[in-house]
């Protein structure tokens, strides 16, 4: 999270703390739009349904590909 933070602050995405929260905020807002990375999703292949974790929420790859919309069902191609 801190690196992400970083990342976007170094940037220039934000200029104060409070921008940076209120990014964070709708960032975490989106996330819970999505069935698949909450969880509400139907499970596949007899697994239970995944749900994403904040470890997996901040990775560089998965953060940039949940900021493009893949894991939302109504953008998903």
């Amino acid at each position: 999270m801190r690196a992400r933070w970083r990342e976007w602050w170094q940037g220039g995405k934000y200029a104060t703390q409070a921008e940076g929260l209120d990014f964070w905020r709708r960032y975490f807002v989106h996330v819970s739009k999505s069935a698949f990375l909450t969880g509400r999703a139907p499970a596949t292949s007899g697994r239970a349904p995944f749900v994403a974790d904040l470890e997996w929420l901040v990775h560089p790859e998965h953060y940039l590909r949940v900021i493009e919309g893949r894991f939302h069902e109504e953008t998903a191609a």
